[in-house]
């Protein structure tokens, strides 16, 4: 998150660095205050997929093997982007995007020895609820806005991003013996840890906006970003899944 924050302040400053004096743009006069802009939207990502996380751990002489299934959902996205006009209607801009947390369940399924025969496996199930997942980005874009009304303008966007995925992860749990003829086991006391990776990707969009007055108006936001995260699993690999998704928001459009 740090250096998703340092990425976006910086975007930010060499934005002011490049913006020059005020600039009348031609067209609509809702555009006449229009060398910079400012959004801020609220809206939801939507990305949803199930994957696997594999670990092991030595038990009775013998190696047990488990799988956790983890998920990532569709949930509140919280948006911000600023940028400049650089040349005609070419603009640069920057934004943070966030999305909410989400909560979900995550499904342990395990294979332990036998206390007291060799390769004979017992299977075993558990779930562990308030599994939490939450993720960002950010993404700079390069983009050229049309003129399709007095009012309205279209800008289409893209360039590189930055995605961040926050997850909650089976690392353990307890192997719970029901006694002779120990011919089944239960699962306990699972936990997780949190792990947060990053990774490069990219983004396009469109970005509509209606002026109600020379410096604000309302806008819709539709952008679609791609990454891949790789997270780390108890058997000591990593697991990659994908970070980003479909962004839709609704919010305010100001100008100056």
């Amino acid at each position: 998150m740090n250096q998703a924050r340092a990425l976006f302040l910086w975007s930010c400053v060499a934005l002011l660095t490049l913006t020059p004096g005020p600039a009348r743009a031609q067209g609509s006069p809702a555009a006449a205050v229009d060398h910079s802009y400012v959004n801020v939207d609220g809206g939801v990502q939507s990305q949803s997929q199930t994957f696997t996380i594999p670990g092991q751990f030595a038990i009775y002489d013998e190696t047990a093997t488990f799988s956790a299934t983890a998920k990532t959902k569709s949930g509140g996205l919280f948006n911000v982007e600023g940028g400049a006009r650089v040349w005609r209607n070419l603009f640069i801009g920057v934004a943070y995007a966030y999305r909410l947390k989400t909560t979900s369940s995550s499904t342990v399924s395990a294979s332990v020895p036998h206390p007291l025969f060799y390769d004979m496996p017992r299977e075993a199930s558990a779930t562990a609820s308030g599994v939490e997942n939450t993720g960002y980005g950010v993404h700079i874009s390069v983009g050229w806005r049309f003129d399709v009304a007095r009012h309205m303008d279209v800008r289409i966007f893209g360039g590189p991003s930055v995605f961040g995925v926050t997850q909650d992860l089976v690392n353990s749990f307890d192997v719970q013996e029901t006694g002779p003829p120990f011919s089944t086991v239960s699962l306990t006391n699972v936990t997780t840890t949190r792990e947060t990776k990053t990774a490069a990707g990219f983004h396009v969009g469109l970005d509509g906006a209606y002026m109600i007055t020379r410096s604000a108006g309302i806008g819709l936001l539709l952008r679609y970003g791609h990454g891949r995260v790789k997270l780390p699993t108890p058997a000591g690999g990593t697991v990659a899944i994908d970070a980003g998704g479909f962004d839709a928001g609704l919010g305010a459009r100001i100008r100056f």
